[in-house]
């Protein structure tokens, strides 16, 4: 299967939940993430494609925000080494300058870009 991600991801060392905002419920929590997309850990399978508004809480405060929210759509998901999760990449749709500038942010104050 040919790689096309666009964006070298990078594993975050925190327990970050993402949230689907329009329910309130954990949805998974964050593995890695960029400006194009992440990947979490998530408790059932989750049908590729579905779309998503999705409230991720951010590690450490950056402009003055502890979250974010965006849409993101389900581009995979597969059973995790630990047969009780799954993982699952997300792509995010329509996502703005601001928020993208934002996750660089985050990824910078935790050391994660190389």
């Amino acid at each position: 299967m040919q790689n096309r991600r666009e964006h070298r991801r990078r594993n975050t060392p925190h327990l970050s939940m993402v949230f689907d905002a329009d329910t309130d419920q954990v949805l998974g929590w964050l593995v890695d993430i960029t400006s194009g997309g992440m990947m979490l850990v998530v408790n059932s399978a989750i049908e590729r494609y579905k779309e998503f508004h999705v409230r991720i809480v951010l590690p450490t405060m950056v402009s003055d925000r502890t979250n974010l929210e965006l849409r993101a759509r389900a581009a995979w998901c597969k059973k995790d080494d630990n047969p009780d999760y799954y993982k699952a990449g997300f792509e995010f749709l329509d996502i703005r300058e601001e928020d993208e500038n934002l996750i660089y942010s985050v990824m910078h104050a935790m050391n994660l870009v190389g």
